[in-house]
């Protein structure tokens, strides 16, 4: 008796151990199989977005809006208030409305080449020079570069998970070059 309690603890033993592999080996694939899907709905999404930051971007009404914003802004020692009362940056953001609802965007951002906000879906930002973060993430859209940026924390005031405004909320942008007619970014 004392020789079969051995064997059969050695065979229970043996069985858990091989019982324990295959079942770790199994989630482990799995959880490869899930990445991978991961990833390229990722990628999938970035493409998605980048064509439609380009988009909105060769939107013959955005270049016309930009372009009156950079001239508002030219024009006027008070940049944020000339920016905040032109009727380019209105228009703007209703011409965006239904883009930003259609995609559940929070807001948008016109930067010129300095990095100054010419125009966003929220006032605080307009007329900020360089937003901590973003000069960093857009640089090669000066280039003409379309991207996606990495996400990063929002100096806005945005809802986080549970409806709250409060700065540093996960944000990201997909970033694309608005050109004047004659071809610069």
């Amino acid at each position: 008796p004392l020789v079969a309690a051995l064997i059969l603890a050695f065979i229970g033993i043996w069985l858990r151990v091989k019982m324990e592999g295959a079942t770790k080996q199994q989630i482990a694939d799995t959880l490869q199989t899930i990445l991978r899907a991961n990833t390229e709905a990722l990628r999938s999404w970035s493409v998605t977005m980048k064509s439609d930051a380009e988009n909105v971007a060769e939107d013959e009404r955005v270049l016309e809006l930009v372009a009156g914003l950079l001239q508002q802004a030219k024009s006027s020692p008070l940049v944020q208030a000339t920016l905040l009362m032109s009727p380019q940056l209105s228009a703007l953001r209703a011409h965006l409305k239904p883009v930003l609802e259609r995609r559940g965007f929070t807001g948008f951002v016109v930067l010129d080449t300095n990095f100054m906000v010419l125009a966003s879906a929220r006032d605080q930002l307009v007329g900020m020079q360089n937003p901590p973060g973003y000069a960093e993430q857009w640089t090669p859209c000066l280039a003409g570069k379309v991207l996606v940026t990495r996400p990063f924390p929002s100096v806005a005031l945005l809802p986080d998970a549970k409806g709250n405004l409060r700065a540093g909320v996960p944000t990201m942008f997909a970033v694309a070059p608005v050109r004047s007619a004659d071809g610069p970014v």
